[in-house]
């Protein structure tokens, strides 16, 4: 424990050790001055070493590193939380919590077995909590000489019943069981056996068996104390049995006689204590079957309900065929499909002419069970047909039935109702009439016909047959009135009422347009470009609860659609001359109406439903709705073939409710043309109602042509683009403080630079050989050349013996050689990449409550920008419906040119705000941003490899503001947050093998930190600081760069291979892959303006894959075969610097897959020739998972060796195969063998090997 060898011990303590005499009294402390060696044999009773560290390797226990960690969080716990419970052992005085044992065998030690409840405790220590018990710590005292003491048993236990009269001293409950209480004489009831342990089959090791005990102690004549057990979250549902049924056994001086019965057991269950049913019956001594087996005929028991006269009596009648003096009862309205509560429990009944006394004594329970499951059989049916006819229309019908067992796989039981459905539907395609001339017309109608019957065999919330109770009541309406007639009407009234029917008629007209034949612009331009849809839906609704309910609902739609002629243009090179104009602006396109296209529409829904509930003597109020949806779009296109070529679009979709028009100034109905004179011509040309929601977006689009100089337009392109999306809602309830605002914008732009083919003309080739030679034209058909060679070309001379290869006679330009060397150690290794791709996205948001006034459509489109400024009430200012400002009602009021990105700035008048006009009105402004910078390439480095480049760089901003407002809408400031994260690609490699070159990795951390110490700040912001640092592969570039510049990610990719060596002989597409990714993330966060604080960093590394071989091989068995293997490698390291801990996260997976298919192969069978297809498939995959905590000691110290955490290692392996016999028949065999393992390190997770097979066979039948 101190860290130190015994020799080590025996000179630090030296003097000590000399100064002092030895002996029986004293031991001599020589070999172990420090007495902190672990030593034990298995068996020894002597524990006095067992927890020694040193040299505990030689036992198997010390092959898990010791730890204080008992919870294993990786943090230090220093605030006690804790109960702690008292026990006395001392035998011989009484102990209630002592509730078994005390036997002496012969030869054998005395057990005993204690009970201690857990709000027992004698002390409470902080604040501790039942739901979070994380360990258990055991210590004796009060003893002065030495004791043996033998635990057997530690368990926690638990009950799911309880006394319903909590501390009642004459009636408790516990359990007995053979293990405990067999030599107090436990039996198990006849026919229930110990459930033999199935996980060691080689050994007969039996479960232990118990019961419930129900313990009353001078319970006087006709008390009555009860157990229960509740099912409160998820009643209990037993309508699918038949019987409940238990095991009773009374103790051996309870009376064998029914009329003098010493207690009864009493068994009540419902939904509580005003509707149960109970059952009720004499207990006799022991086992007593089957007198003392409890059976409960639900069908008898659920009789009782039927010809009461009141739900409030309680109703009592004998067991048919049951023990002697047993009965039934019913009080309230039970149900076997709710049972919220099962209660036992023991009566002392009252016998006539006997005195009265008291009883005691103990009652078991055992094996509460339900039995005989309704396993009645059950169908269900559908049918369907149509008919076609032409292309003018068509009917279709279907029906279909479900009777009330039939059930899916998934579930236990049927609906327990009969449920018919039809339906018939025709369509007709009303323009087929139309004349050929109207040819476009679109006129298809349709309608629907459904119903829906739903008849339960049981009463509603109930479990009396329906039929039994209407045939009761024809009884005692018959009996009571003595007409056939009136008695039969109440029994259908009772039948009908039971039903639930649903019946619906829809007429449609979905989309329909008219194609008038006219060549007018007014007919061919308007009115042929509307298109129209409606459809009307009535409902019809009885059911137990509602007498009727009428229902129905029409959408009604129109929209206009124009898209303008894409000549709508001027070119200025037609009007002033092409030569008067720069090379760039040729193509140049004015369009003179920007306008590309525009569409509107208008949607109505009207709605009404009425109803009368059978508990009411009137209809209720009908329900109403009337609302309408306006929207617009258009796109715009300013310029083509241009600089900017500047184009967009802008849509708009307005929500608003008129159901106020529904009813006047009386509450009474309107009429629909009273609505549509309340709509039109009023106030405004159209009223739609009170606006509720608006939703507006606005895009800019560019392609910016880069001048020709140089010829850059040849190799850079250039796009942007610029949307905002607006949103308003108004929650009417709320005033002013119920409309919210918000808005969303991103902005995107992106170059691509073709370098490679830029620089190429740096670096012109030297010409071929073939270019050089003198051309020779072929001969003709007489013999001699068309064309004699250019006797001014210089003749070759040979100069070389015949054997060498000749040379071209051309000489070298000059300069050649050094365009040659550049090319070679220039071009070839710096500037050999195909594109450069940059791009950059902005994303910013705001959210605000309280924003007075309209949703803004007249401050976007009817104030003069820059000249007018937004009206109050008229809503959002523009600037903050384009996605400009943050506050509703700031304008821009200065514009100005910035030294930074995005290098353009405005001013606003955002202090000047006015919101909503309620006093005290809390008010929360919420602003968010996320940018992101990247920059990709690639190049070629051999043939057949490739690698990509990418460089990545991210920053994000949020705030929040939290106001208040007072009855002027003026704003105070109440608080202020913000935060932000900067992420940027990262390089760091692991610190092993060559890359430890590098110095990269948890030690250089430590080593960081302790240098940093020195110097000035706090030890978050160094700890931060050394773990950026220290993880650092290439500390220079930060150096070079600066701390936010992006580090190099790439990936690699190898075709090809099968070229190589031995791998064409067998393969016909081999190819490598390796991919390295990294990314540093920081977050950062501050509130009420102090500064900004670290919150939190991040730093991952992937070798995604570090390898990874893909080979297609050839032929095999006119086959084809393919195999793939990756092994990848993931780590990541967390630091929390308020915390002082770093927490790396470490997978490592591994996969093998193989897969062979066949395909066209005939198997003759029964003289068929069938076309058959096998795929043959393996899959390999291990993955292991690691977590390891480094934490700060007390000395200030980064602990570089780490504390191991929870991890795991996944082994899977599939081999499957899969037969195609026809295009109608497929069978797949597979294994799955799955085995997860945790880590020796301390992982709390549980192994488990999962062994999985099947056959899967699939018959398709249409």
């Amino acid at each position: 424990m101190d860290g130190l060898t015994d020799e080590q011990e025996r000179n630090t303590f030296a003097s000590f050790l000399a100064s002092n005499t030895w002996g029986p009294d004293l031991p001599d402390p020589t070999d172990d001055p420090s007495g902190d060696n672990w030593s034990w044999n298995f068996g020894a009773q002597d524990f006095t070493r067992i927890n020694g560290t040193e040299n505990n390797k030689t036992s198997e226990v010390g092959l898990r590193p010791d730890t204080e960690d008992l919870n294993r969080n990786d943090v230090p716990d220093r605030t006690n939380s804790y109960f702690e419970y008292e026990l006395n052992l001392d035998t011989t005085a009484a102990n209630p919590l002592r509730v078994g044992g005390g036997y002496r065998r012969v030869g054998a030690a005395v057990w005993y077995q204690y009970r201690i409840p857990l709000n027992a405790f004698k002390n409470k220590v902080g604040a501790p909590d039942f739901s979070l018990i994380e360990f258990v710590r055991l210590w004796f005292t009060g003893h002065d000489q030495e004791i043996d003491i033998s635990l057997s048993e530690f368990n926690l236990i638990g009950n799911q019943w309880e006394e319903v009269k909590r501390n009642d001293s004459s009636f408790t409950i516990s359990v007995v069981n053979y293990e405990d209480n067999y030599n107090q004489g436990y039996t198990s009831p006849g026919g229930v056996k110990r459930e033999q342990d199935k996980t060691k089959p080689d050994e007969e090791v039996l479960g232990n068996e118990q019961s419930l005990a129900l313990n009353f102690r001078n319970l006087s004549d006709g008390g009555y104390r009860d157990a229960i057990k509740r099912f409160s979250y998820r009643p209990l549902d037993v309508f699918s049995y038949r019987e409940m049924k238990m095991f009773v056994h009374g103790d051996a001086h309870f009376s064998g006689r029914a009329d003098n019965a010493t207690a009864k057991i009493v068994v009540r269950f419902g939904s509580d204590s005003l509707n149960y049913y109970e059952y009720k019956a004499p207990v006799y001594p022991g086992w007593d079957e089957p007198r003392n087996s409890v059976r409960i005929r639900f069908e008898d028991i659920t009789a009782l309900k039927q010809g009461r006269d009141s739900t409030n009596a309680r109703v009592v009648i004998p067991v048919k065929n049951g023990p002697d003096s047993a009965t039934y009862a019913v009080l309230g309205e039970p149900t076997l499909t709710r049972i919220m509560f099962i209660s036992v429990g023991v009566e002392n009944p009252v016998i006539p002419g006997q005195d009265t006394a008291s009883v005691s004594g103990q009652i078991w329970i055992n094996e509460l069970r339900l039995a005989d499951v309704d396993d009645t059989p059950g169908w269900a049916y559908s049918v369907s047909t149509s008919v076609k006819f032409a292309d003018l229309g068509s009917v279709a019908f279907t029906f279909s039935q479900v009777d009330p067992y039939f059930h899916s796989l998934e579930t236990r039981s049927g609906s327990r109702q009969t449920v018919k459905t039809w339906n018939v539907s025709a369509a007709l395609a009303v323009d087929k009439f139309f004349p050929e001339s109207w040819n476009g017309t679109s006129l298809p109608f349709t309608y629907s016909h459904s119903e829906q019957v739903f008849t339960p065999l049981y009463n509603p919330g109930s479990d009396v047959l329906v039929s039994k109770a209407a045939d009761l009541q024809k009884e005692n309406v018959a009996r009571r009135t003595g007409s056939e007639t009136t008695a039969e009407s109440e029994k259908q009234r009772i039948l009908l009422e039971a039903q639930t029917v649903t019946t619906s008629d829809t007429y449609t007209l979905s989309s329909f347009k008219f194609n008038f034949p006219s060549d007018h612009w007014l007919v061919r331009d308007v009115l042929n470009r509307i298109g129209y849809g409606f459809s009307y839906t009535i409902s019809r609704l009885r059911s137990p609860t509602v007498q009727y309910q009428t229902a129905w609902q029409w959408n009604a739609r129109i929209n206009y659609a124009y898209t303008f002629s894409p000549d709508n243009y001027l070119k200025p090179a037609d009007i002033f001359g092409a030569s008067l104009l720069p090379d760039d602006l040729e193509q140049l396109q004015i369009f003179f109406n920007p306008i590309t296209s525009i569409s509107t529409g208008l949607s109505m829904v009207r709605t009404r439903r009425q109803e009368r509930l059978r508990l009411l003597k009137r209809e209720s109020d009908p329900v109403r709705s009337l609302s309408a949806s306006r929207s617009l779009q258009f796109g715009w296109k300013l310029t083509e073939g241009g600089f900017l070529n500047l184009s967009g679009d802008y849509a708009v979709d307005i929500g608003s409710t008129l159901v106020h028009h529904e009813v006047n100034a009386q509450g009474r109905q309107r009429s629909f043309s009273q609505i549509l004179e309340q709509m039109l011509l009023q106030d405004q040309l159209i009223n739609f109602g009170r606006d509720n929601g608006y939703n507006q977006s606005f895009n800019i689009n560019t392609r910016p042509r880069v001048p020709s100089w140089f010829g850059l337009n040849k190799y850079v392109t250039l796009n942007f683009r610029y949307g905002v999306s607006y949103r308003w809602s108004n929650s009417f309830q709320q005033g002013e403080l119920g409309i919210a605002t918000g808005w969303g914008n991103n902005i995107t732009f992106g170059t691509d630079f073709s370098l490679k083919s830029f620089v190429e003309s740096w670096f012109p080739s030297p010409p071929s050989a073939a270019a050089s030679a003198v051309p020779t034209a072929p001969a003709g058909r007489r013999g001699r050349r068309e064309e004699e060679p250019d006797e001014s070309l210089p003749v070759p001379v040979q100069t070389a013996p015949e054997t060498e290869a000749p040379k071209d006679s051309i000489p070298s330009p000059p300069g050649e050689g050094l365009i040659g060397i550049a090319r070679t150690f220039i071009k070839t290794p710096f500037l050999d990449y195909d594109k450069i791709t940059i791009s950059f996205t902005q994303t910013n948001s705001s959210q605000n409550n309280g924003v007075p006034g309209r949703p803004g459509f007249a401050n976007l489109f009817g104030r003069v920008p820059f000249l007018q400024d937004a009206k109050f009430g008229w809503g959002p200012s523009r600037a903050y419906q384009l996605g400009l400002v943050s506050i509703p009602s700031a304008e821009i009021t200065d514009v100005f040119i910035k030294s930074s990105f995005p290098f353009i700035g405005f001013s606003t008048n955002a202090n000047e705000q006015v919101r909503a006009r309620v006093n005290g009105a809390g008010l929360t402004d919420a602003f968010s941003q996320s940018n992101k910078l990247s920059l990709r390439t690639s190049r070629d480095l051999w043939s057949g490899a490739r690698i990509d480049l990418n460089w990545n760089l991210g920053w994000d901003y949020s705030q929040s503001r939290s106001s208040v407002a007072d009855s002027l809408g003026r704003v105070t400031l109440r608080s202020f947050a913000s935060g932000g994260a900067i992420e940027r690609s990262f390089l760091t490699f692991p610190p092993t093998f060559i890359f430890s070159m590098f110095k990269s990795g948890i030690a250089d951390v430590k080593k960081k930190y302790d240098d940093l110490k020195a110097e000035p700040g706090t030890d978050d912001e160094k700890l931060s600081r050394a773990f950026e640092e220290g993880f650092e592969s290439f500390p220079l570039l930060k150096k070079l760069f600066g701390a936010y510049f992006p580090r190099v990610n790439y990936s690699f990719r190898w075709d090809g291979l099968e070229q190589l060596g031995m791998l064409k002989n067998f393969a016909t597409r081999v190819s490598l892959d390796h991919g390295y990714t990294s990314s540093y993330r920081t977050t950062f966060k501050s509130s009420s303006g102090s500064a900004m604080q670290t919150e939190s960093q991040r730093i991952t590394y992937a070798f995604s894959p570090l390898i990874g071989l893909n080979v297609t091989f050839k032929e095999v068995l006119k086959g084809n075969m393919s195999a793939n293997a990756r092994y990848g490698s993931s780590v990541s390291y967390d630091l929390t610097p308020s915390a002082k801990t770093i927490v790396e996260t470490v997978s490592n997976e591994m996969s093998v897959t193989g897969s062979y298919g066949r395909t066209g192969f005939e198997i003759p069978l029964f003289g068929l020739a069938l076309q058959n297809d096998i795929d043959i498939s393996f899959t390999y995959s291990f993955a292991k998972n690691s977590r390891m905590t480094y934490d700060t000691k007390i000395n200030n110290t980064l602990d570089d060796k780490g504390t191991p955490g929870e991890g795991s290692t996944r082994t899977q392996m599939e081999p499957r195969v899969r037969y195609v016999l026809s295009s109608r028949v497929t069978a797949s065999l597979f294994y799955r063998y799955t085995k997860i393992a945790p880590d020796e390190g301390g992982s709390s997770i549980p192994g488990s090997t999962t062994n999985e097979g099947g056959l899967d066979v699939h018959i398709a039948i249409q």
